[in-house]
């Protein structure tokens, strides 16, 4: 196909999960800037197969833009969508594939080559704006004022606490762990945090008060507490319930369900706190993936 033989200037490859943003914000900005935009909902052809409609918008298309998240990471759709551009440009130089890292993730690694629009920074959105623009060939057009990034709903509401701890009201001192915890959420070095003592030092209320006080859940979207002194928390329900509070598929077999978890863990920010009483099972720990 001649490069002016494109029945559209944009094709957007995202996953439905994030399908908000993509309607509401990025669709209406890229056809405000007068670029042509193709979009699954409104058209893919009905009666022919996905993949025939998904492989005919890349050709179609002067551009595929990627939104990027964790949800996009785990669609075997998308994924496949990006293979087909990029093999019509597997070097990148007409900048037929164009990613946008709308929250942190993990993409494959054909699309980690590439750099991409950083939509993360609210503080950097007309800076992303311009970029996109530019990346479209509309570096005239006007930065969109009402456009935002994906809304940010993140509170410990969303967190997943199956078995709060009972906090005493009058939780004071130990800011020097409390300062160690901070340390090593910061620390990208390091994804393991093993706390031990005695029973009756306060470990779990010091957690509790760490995670309710110093993590911040706008950066920690996804945090689990877990303890096991609960009659229904064996390491089973443990793993199951994680891969239920992230949306994903439960394989069956444990050894292919921790699998699931570890990968999920490596593509998304979870913050994981775990409690347990058997010193073999590692007493208390936090692992973190991101």
């Amino acid at each position: 196909m001649a490069e002016t033989d494109f029945k559209y200037d944009v094709f957007i490859s995202y996953s439905h999960k994030d399908e908000e943003w993509v309607v509401n914000t990025l669709l209406p900005a890229l056809e405000n800037a007068g670029l042509a935009v193709c979009i699954d909902y409104r058209d893919f052809d009905a009666g022919k197969p996905s993949i025939v409609n998904m492989e005919e918008a890349v050709d179609e298309s002067r551009h595929t833009v990627l939104v990027l998240t964790p949800n996009w990471t785990g669609s075997e759709w998308t994924d496949f969508e990006s293979i087909l551009t990029q093999t019509d440009d597997p070097a990148g130089r007409r900048q037929k594939l164009i990613p946008i890292m709308l929250e942190k993730c993990t993409p494959p690694k054909r699309v980690r080559s590439l750099t991409y629009v950083d939509f993360m920074r609210s503080d950097r959105l007309d800076n992303a704006w311009k970029q996109l623009f530019k990346a479209l060939g509309k570096s005239d057009a006007t930065i969109p004022t009402s456009a935002t990034p994906k809304p940010d709903t993140a509170s410990r509401d969303t967190w997943h606490l199956a078995h709060p701890y009972p906090m005493p009201p009058n939780f004071t001192g130990r800011a020097a762990e409390l300062k160690m915890l901070d340390d090593w959420l910061a620390d990208d070095a390091n994804r393991l945090f093993i706390l031990r003592a005695l029973g009756g030092f306060g470990k779990s209320a010091l957690a509790w008060q760490w995670i309710n006080t110093h993590v911040n859940p706008a950066e920690w979207t996804k945090l689990v507490w877990w303890s096991f002194y609960e009659g229904d928390a064996s390491f089973e329900n443990f793993v199951e319930e994680i891969l239920r509070y992230l949306k994903l598929k439960i394989p069956k077999g444990q050894r292919t369900q921790v699998y699931e978890l570890l990968k999920a863990m490596q593509d998304q920010r979870i913050l994981i706190i775990r409690l347990s009483w058997n010193c073999r099972d590692l007493g208390r720990y936090g692992g973190r993936g991101e």
